[in-house]
């Protein structure tokens, strides 16, 4: 694959999103690859921590399956490692700092769940969450745009036992999606794409907290909920595999 133009490079990032979300990970990878590679030889600094967000993603959905977790793991945080030094180096603005922040709560979260000791495990997850409530002081873009983050607090507080401020946290990434519906629409960067995402792994994360807290009808309405929204595109066939994975627990 050879990138010819920045407006080949917008179109490949926005097919390797959709790949992603359908599941199609390996081919995913392969182009956010090639996106990084390039915008490093352009000096695309934005664009190339962008992307390195995008590949920690991949590297993260990839490991629920990977008998190699540790492995992916590493390399998610290598990619959040080498964002952070170009943000510093690069004097990237603050919203990229955010980010980036949170990028680097979900790894801390993923390496948390393969912590064998206890104290060990909640000291990872003290570190993630104060990577997400400084990241929320100052992210970047719409109020729907909030709903990612929030979605992380509560997954963070979830693992630390704190159902009550999980759902509440949840409840919040719910609101902002509502509030910051039709700005987020206007800003035309994938939002079709972006908000059912967004929603469903919010609704997948209330289901958890609902399971965790003993409220199984709950957990099922969200789970359901899932299940059954609309995917014309099969964006969401990630989200859907694992509400049905998440049935089967």
């Amino acid at each position: 694959m050879k990138i010819q133009s920045k407006e080949q490079r917008d179109q490949l990032k926005n097919d390797a999103v959709v790949k992603r979300e359908q599941g199609k990970l390996s081919e995913a990878l392969e182009i956010f690859s090639e996106i990084e590679k390039w915008d490093e030889q352009n000096e695309d600094y934005t664009g190339q921590v962008d992307v390195l967000g995008h590949l920690r993603l991949v590297y993260v959905m990839m490991m629920p399956h990977s008998t190699n977790k540790e492995e992916l793991a590493k390399k998610a945080m290598v990619c959040v490692d080498k964002a952070l030094s170009i943000i510093k180096t690069r004097h990237l603005d603050s919203g990229s700092l955010a980010i980036t922040k949170v990028h680097r709560a979900s790894v801390l979260r993923g390496l948390a769940l393969l912590e064998s000791n206890a104290t060990a495990c909640q000291k990872i997850l003290t570190e993630a969450l104060s990577e997400v409530e400084d990241a929320l002081a100052s992210f970047p873009g719409s109020l729907a745009h909030l709903a990612w983050p929030l979605n992380q607090k509560a997954n963070i507080l979830l693992l630390q036992g704190d159902f009550n401020k999980a759902y509440d946290a949840m409840l919040e990434g719910q609101k902002m999606l509502f509030e910051g519906y039709c700005e987020e629409l206007s800003n035309g960067d994938q939002a079709e794409i972006k908000l059912p995402i967004w929603l469903s792994g919010l609704y997948i994360t209330a289901a958890g907290i609902c399971k965790a807290a003993s409220a199984p009808i709950l957990a099922d309405f969200y789970i359901q909920s899932v299940l059954n929204m609309p995917d014309p595109n099969g964006i969401l066939k990630g989200r859907k595999r694992e509400a049905l994975e998440f049935l089967k627990q």
